[in-house]
């Protein structure tokens, strides 16, 4: 007994070593001269009586090199997740939820980067996305895709296909969203489900028209598995799709291999940027308006197998061809916050001319 007991402590640690090892190094200094800003949304929490207690959700704003980082005011509700800037990076729409007795209750609000002018847009929605024009914005309702402004007018709804089976005997679930830059298309993450099986696929990349016709897949699930949890993301020319993967034959848990990868949008060109093996892996992802760069969050944990969740999340940036990694911010640390805490971020730039 003791002797498996033995080779297991070693295997973790073996495993944990592998896990760090594809971005150690690469890490150890923060950011300088980078353009833009940050919003992140995490949880906070406070040590009341020796324990930790959550206390709620809280939006942060830094310049994007990881300098002064500071509250929004007025940004504080009880979750909030999907934070977006406006496309001239003075306002900031967000995803508010709250879990009762009958369910979850969803709303999107609106508030400037100052914390004034806070104001909802509507309730019963998530994953907001802006138009390119700052005055109306998209998101994810009961699977499907709806438009508002966000003077919270002209209430719209884009889809219509969760309920329905198509002519190909599935259902195709809206998720994560992305307005194209021309705000002519919406590229989302879709998964779909056989209507004989009721099982659903590994999640897909699909663009259709803002109308929701001409809807195209261009991530086969053959190849590569887009992440739950992150959203595919348009560079600003509208050539070229950033997203987070896993490829379909990497095993599951600890030994999955997570991947950054870019795509052009006609569904050519796909290749992976980073990869993470082991323990841990990328959540959310983001371009700089030039195309350059890429700035996304990394979590892990630092104490498995004692820790089975990721208790670490840090903000990175790398060239677009997958050069020159480099640390940005560690927006959750154990030091410093409760172990069990996300965060999710998006970064403006200014448009270059």
């Amino acid at each position: 007994m003791k002797r498996i007991l033995y080779l297991f402590l070693v295997i973790s640690l073996i495993i944990l070593g592998c896990a760090g090892m594809s971005i150690k190094g690469n890490t150890d200094h923060v950011v300088k001269q980078l353009e833009g800003k940050v919003v992140i949304a995490k949880e906070v929490w406070e040590k009341e009586s020796g324990k930790m207690v959550r206390k709620g959700c809280q939006l942060y704003v830094m310049n994007a090199d990881g300098s002064d980082y500071h509250p929004v005011p007025n940004g504080f509700f009880q979750s909030i997740k999907n934070p977006r800037w406006s496309p001239d990076g003075k306002k900031i729409v967000f995803h508010v939820y709250s879990y009762e007795k009958g369910g979850v209750n969803n709303q999107i609000y609106i508030i400037n980067e100052d914390g004034s002018g806070l104001k909802e847009i509507c309730k019963g929605g998530g994953s907001p996305s802006f138009f390119p024009n700052g005055k109306m914005i998209a998101f994810r309702k009961e699977n499907e895709i709806y438009t508002i402004k966000i003077d919270g007018a002209d209430f719209k709804q884009l889809t219509n296909g969760a309920g329905k089976e198509n002519e190909r005997g599935i259902y195709l679930s809206k998720d994560k969203h992305d307005v194209s830059p021309d705000g002519k298309k919406i590229l989302f993450r879709g998964c779909k489900k056989h209507i004989e099986t009721s099982k659903w696929e590994p999640g897909n990349i699909f663009i259709m028209n803002v109308d929701g016709t001409a809807l195209k897949q261009i991530i086969f699930d053959d190849v590569v598995e887009v992440d739950y949890d992150s959203t595919p993301r348009w560079l600003l020319d509208g050539n070229q799709i950033v997203f987070i993967g896993r490829e379909k034959v990497s095993p599951k848990g600890i030994n999955q291999i997570d991947g950054i990868y870019v795509i052009n949008s006609n569904g050519t060109n796909l290749r992976k940027i980073a990869e993470q093996r082991g323990l841990g892996g990328y959540k959310e992802v983001c371009w700089s308006s030039d195309g350059k760069k890429i700035m996304y969050t990394y979590y892990y944990s630092t104490d498995w197998p004692v820790m089975l969740w990721a208790n670490r999340t840090e903000l990175h940036v790398i060239n677009a061809d997958g050069t020159n990694n480099r640390l940005i911010r560690k927006i959750v640390d154990p030091k410093v916050d409760w172990c069990q805490t996300e965060a999710t971020f998006d970064w403006w730039t200014p448009k270059k001319e």
